[in-house]
C-alpha cells in the first residue's frame, strides 16, 4: 500500500515516489546534505505575506520534519558545503519585516552552538541568491531593507568551513555593477557567475563573475570588458553550473542561465531570441552558457522547450535540469535535461525532457541521493500553494542513449 500523497514523475528517463510534505509551501529553499536533501521555511500563502514556515524537512522522507529554522520566514535561499555536512538558510522575511539571520544545519540538525548562531549576513535581505562550490557558499543580491526602504543589494556573503569545522563568513567585494535582484547565479570552482535580474535601470543582461581562491581570501571581480553578456535583458530567470570533477568530459567548467520573464520593448530588440508575449509581458525560452574559466559563450544551440520564467536550474554530472516555470498561460511541469558532455570538444548538446508531477513555478530544488537525484518542492500555480515533492532519479547523461 502506498504512503499517502504520494508523488510519481512521469519521464524517459525513471520515476521514483517521495511523500507530500505536511504543509504545503511556496518561496522555500533547500540543499543538498549529504545522501539526502534538506528543505525549509516557505510560506502558506501563494503571495509570501502570511503563514510563515519553519519547518525543516528530509526530502528522502518529507513527512517527517527534521528540525526547524531559528525563525519562521519566506523568501529565503540555502546551499550546502556537500562534502563537509553543511548547509545554510539564510536571509528573508516574515511579518515583521526583512532578515539577516544565517542557520546553520550539520546533516538534518541545526547547529545551534555560540559560533553559529552568531553568524548573519552583512544587511537585512530577502529573495537573495545562494549558490556553492566545493569550498565556498556565496548568498548575492535580494532586496535589502534599509531603515524604512528596499533596495537592490549588492552584497555578497561568502561562508566556509574551517580547519576545526566552525563556520566561517569571509568578506567579499560588493557587485561593481550595483545590485539585482531575481537573478540568477551559479558558482563552480573558485567561480561566481551573477547573470541577468532586475537592476535599478530596469531588466539587465549583464553577467558579473567573481574569482575566489580556495581560502576564500582573494576575491576579485572580472573586469568588465572581458565579462560576457546574456543573449538578452530578462528577470525572474535560473542558473546552473557543471563542474570538471563531476564531469570528466569536460575540459573547464561550465555555467548556463536559462529562461526569464521581459516586456515587449526588450522582446523587440531581441525577436530572435525565443520570446513569446502577451500584452507587455514576455517569456523567453533562451539557453546561454558559458567556459567559466574563459568567459566564452559556448555554441550549444540549447532553449527551453517551452518560454518561461520562476524557474529553478541545477547541475549534475554531465547535465543541466532546468525545472517548472511560469508560462504566458499557466504554469508549467517540464524539466529540461540538457547533455553538455561533448560542447567543448565541438559536439552537439543533447536534450531530452521529463515532467513535474504538478505544473507550477517558485519552487525549490536540490540534489539527494548523494549527489545523483533531483528533488524539486512546493511551489504555486493557479490553485495555490503546492505540496508536490517530485525527485528525478540519476544518472541523466543521454550521449549513449
Amino acid at each position: 500500500v502506498l504512503p499517502p500523497r504520494i508523488r510519481f514523475l512521469s519521464c524517459v528517463i525513471g520515476a521514483l515516489p517521495l511523500a507530500s510534505p505536511t504543509t504545503a509551501s511556496s518561496y522555500l529553499s533547500g540543499a543538498s546534505s549529504g545522501d539526502t536533501a534538506i528543505f525549509g521555511g516557505g510560506s502558506t500563502s501563494a503571495d509570501c505575506t502570511s503563514g510563515f514556515l519553519d519547518t525543516a524537512f528530509d526530502a528522502n522522507d518529507a513527512m517527517v520534519d527534521v528540525d526547524t529554522l531559528s525563525v519562521a520566514r519566506c523568501g529565503l535561499t540555502s546551499a550546502s558545503l556537500w562534502n563537509e555536512g553543511v548547509l545554510i538558510f539564510a536571509g528573508g522575511h516574515d511579518s515583521s519585516g526583512y532578515l539577516d539571520t544565517v542557520d546553520v544545519y550539520r546533516s538534518t540538525t541545526r547547529d545551534t552552538s555560540d559560533a553559529a548562531t552568531t553568524l548573519a549576513l552583512t544587511g537585512k535581505r530577502a529573495y537573495s541568491v545562494a549558490s556553492s562550490d566545493d569550498t565556498t557558499i556565496f548568498v548575492t543580491g535580494g532586496f535589502e531593507q534599509k531603515r524604512l526602504s528596499y533596495i537592490k543589494g549588492d552584497a555578497v556573503d561568502m561562508f566556509q568551513v574551517g580547519h576545526n569545522g566552525t563556520v566561517l563568513q569571509l568578506s567579499a567585494p560588493p557587485m561593481p555593477r550595483g545590485g539585482v535582484v531575481f537573478h540568477g547565479a551559479a558558482a563552480v570552482e573558485g567561480t561566481l557567475w551573477v547573470g541577468g535580474g532586475t537592476n535599478d535601470f530596469g531588466m539587465s543582461d549583464m553577467i558579473q563573475v567573481l574569482d575566489v581562491d580556495s581560502s576564500g581570501n582573494r576575491a576579485v571581480w572580472r573586469d568588465a570588458d572581458v565579462t560576457p553578456n546574456l543573449s538578452s535583458n530578462r528577470t525572474r530567470l535560473a542558473a546552473a553550473a557543471l563542474s570538471t570533477s563531476a564531469c570528466a568530459a569536460l575540459g573547464s567548467p561550465i555555467v548556463c542561465f536559462a529562461g526569464g520573464e521581459g516586456e515587449q520593448e526588450v522582446r523587440a530588440a531581441f525577436a530572435s531570441d525565443g520570446w513569446t508575449c502577451s500584452g507587455s509581458l514576455c517569456v523567453s525560452s533562451a539557453v546561454d552558457c558559458f567556459d567559466s574559466v574563459t568567459g566564452q559563450a559556448l555554441a550549444t544551440g540549447l532553449t527551453l522547450s517551452e518560454p518561461r520564467s520562476r524557474l529553478v536550474g541545477l547541475g549534475v554530472g554531465c547535465t543541466i535540469l532546468f525545472a517548472g516555470g511560469k508560462t504566458l498561460d499557466g504554469y508549467s511541469s517540464v524539466i529540461d535535461v540538457f547533455d553538455l558532455s561533448s560542447v567543448q570538444q565541438g559536439g552537439d548538446a543533447l536534450a531530452t525532457a521529463a515532467a513535474l508531477s504538478e505544473a507550477r513555478a517558485d519552487l525549490a530544488a536540490a540534489l539527494s541521493g548523494g549527489g545523483s537525484d533531483a528533488v524539486f518542492v512546493g511551489g504555486m500555480n493557479q490553485r495555490g500553494v503546492v505540496d508536490a515533492v517530485d525527485v528525478l532519479p540519476g544518472p541523466y547523461g543521454l550521449a549513449s542513449t
